[in-house]
């Protein structure tokens, strides 16, 4: 269906559709470029994304590479069967939904001819799955592991206490199958493991320093640390709140002074008596005493002692974050 204006833009047809693509050719009035607009909506907003230039630059523009140009004759195909990185940096399916009636509206200057159709419905018998397809650019990225290194689009919203976060979709740029979430992260926390269903974790590895991982840290001076008290093989580290380090937890111990600075060092936890104690290893620090320096610290990665504190990523690609 299509309404034109005499003299203007004409010859107006939807040459043919698929689940994820539609083909329109018309007759623009003059040689100029002609912007086209499509969107679910008869208020062409939202655009689908393989016409939207917020998210593709020029993508919906008649002189884009997927036209065909002749003269003032044109063919351009709506939607492509595959998902693309706009310039947000985020993936994006281009193809269109299936089975959906889409709006379209074709402007070129003055002229607008404006019209819709009917995607088509996922062939029966497809239920195969194909195999993913990988990130063209994948051979260019510092990636540790390629694996799961797809073109495939994503879920942008994960909060859920937003409720715009669960309606969220993206459409399958294979099939045009909408896909709408089932749940979202901490619907269903695990309430079994410590910290209020926190995964914890021993270390944290950050093999090229792209990560920025914040410390956690009880001190004489915060008044977190209430002391080490050290006896013949051992210590035990005395908080004044919950830790929530695990054995094998990494920490390192500073400020000591005096003869018991050669116990300033890293130490593995071996034992956590109570949430707000756990054992270390003597080493080097003084035996049978109890220490209580002023600049006596103990420090740990915030993501192994979950004190509220995240850690941000800092480089420009993705790079691994080790969590044993």
């Amino acid at each position: 269906m299509a309404s034109t204006a005499f003299g203007a833009i004409g010859n107006v047809q939807v040459r043919g559709v698929t689940a994820t693509q539609a083909s329109l050719s018309y007759t623009a009035p003059d040689a100029g470029v002609c912007t086209v607009e499509v969107s679910e909506s008869q208020s062409y907003r939202p655009l689908v994304h393989d016409v939207d230039p917020a998210l593709f630059a020029g993508s919906n523009l008649d002189s884009r590479a997927e036209s065909l140009v002749s003269g003032m004759a044109r063919v351009f195909v709506v939607g492509k069967r595959r998902a693309e990185k706009a310039v947000s940096g985020r993936w994006y399916s281009r193809a269109l939904q299936a089975f959906t009636t889409h709006y379209y509206r074709i402007t070129c200057g003055s002229s607008q001819a404006s019209g819709k159709f009917p995607t088509a419905n996922i062939a029966l018998g497809n239920t195969y799955n194909e195999p993913l397809p990988p990130d063209p650019a994948v051979s260019s990225r510092p990636y540790y592991s390629n694996v799961g290194s797809y073109a495939w689009p994503e879920f942008v919203n994960w909060n859920n206490q937003d409720p715009a976060a669960r309606g969220e979709a993206v459409i399958d740029p294979q099939t045009g199958m909408l896909l709408k979430r089932l749940a979202l992260p901490q619907d269903q926390p695990i309430t079994y493991l410590p910290g209020g269903g926190d995964h914890a974790f021993a270390s944290v590895l950050d093999l090229d320093g792209a990560w920025n991982l914040p410390k956690a840290t009880w001190s004489t001076a915060n008044g977190k640390l209430a002391s080490i008290v050290v006896g013949s093989g051992s210590a035990t580290v005395n908080t004044t709140a919950p830790h929530q380090l695990l054995n094998g937890s990494i920490v390192s111990i500073s400020g000591l002074t005096g003869g018991a600075s050669g116990g300033n060092g890293i130490y593995q936890v071996f034992s956590v008596p109570s949430p707000t104690s756990f054992q270390v290893s003597q080493n080097g620090l003084p035996a049978n005493t109890t220490l209580q320096d002023a600049a006596l610290a103990v420090t740990a990665n915030a993501v192994n002692a979950d004190d509220g504190t995240a850690a941000t990523f800092a480089g420009t690609d993705s790079n691994l974050i080790l969590l044993p």
